[in-house]
């Protein structure tokens, strides 16, 4: 934990020195969902199934933001006016598709990326170094906007309330912008991640702002209880196996 405090010591440095000095770039992403609901043989109450449904549509009415420079990024959601109760069970499900709940700042010259995530009513600061990312570049490319966009891919083990779940990334981004950051925690390609498909969500650019606004800044979130990628997997395996009892 000493080296992940000195980390963070060394990362509010590097923020503070990179947005004082470079210029901000903004890329607005969006969610869609590719899922395709079929209750016909579920055993699922017709609650639980509205909530899903419900939680699915909302969906697109998600919008996020990557700010970046040369040394780091940021990753949040955005205020979204179509959405009331922004606690209700649909939407916190809504956010949670494609693991993009949370405030992530990634910082290439430390190789790592800070997760700001709640969990069970506590704030946590999560490291996830890139040496955790895995990526496999593969041969396919396509066009995304003006950007031709390289394929890469990756399987994450995921904590679920059933279990431990093998999940497979698609990524897509392009050397022609050529920085190691993305959405959420999809990151550390070389070049802008600009759509990722997981779980049957994808998470897509919508918009590149360059030279944002000046009011734009890339802070390291402050609050929260500092915690690994292995402890924090820990305390979910312990949650989930507790609401599994109801």
């Amino acid at each position: 934990m000493l080296t992940f405090k000195i980390l963070i010591v060394v990362a509010l440095g590097l923020s503070v020195k990179s947005y004082s000095q470079e210029r901000v770039t903004e890329v607005i992403y969006k969610k869609k969902s590719n899922v395709k609901l079929d209750y016909s043989n579920s055993s699922k109450n017709k609650s639980s199934i509205e909530i899903v449904e419900k939680a699915y549509s909302l969906v697109n009415n998600l919008n996020y933001s990557l700010l970046y420079n040369g040394n780091s990024s940021l990753f949040f959601e955005m205020s979204s006016l179509e959405i009331e109760n922004e606690n209700s069970i649909p939407i916190i499900l809504a956010k949670s598709f494609g693991d993009t709940n949370g405030t992530f700042y990634t910082n290439s010259k430390l190789q790592s990326t800070i997760i700001q995530k709640e969990f069970d009513g506590e704030i946590f600061l999560i490291e996830k170094p890139f040496s955790n990312n895995n990526w496999q570049i593969e041969a396919d490319q396509k066009r995304i906007g003006n950007y031709l966009c390289q394929k890469a891919t990756k399987i994450i083990i995921r904590e679920t309330i059933s279990g431990s779940k093998q999940v497979p990334i698609v990524a897509w981004f392009t050397v022609e912008i050529p920085i190691p950051y993305g959405p959420a925690s999809y990151v550390g390609l070389p070049g802008l991640i600009l759509e990722v498909e997981v779980d049957n969500i994808v998470i897509y650019a919508s918009k590149i702002i360059k030279n944002a606004l000046k009011d734009k800044r890339i802070e390291l979130p402050k609050n929260g209880k500092l915690i690994t990628v292995e402890d924090f997997t820990k305390l979910e395996k312990e949650g989930f196996k507790y609401f599994k009892k109801f």
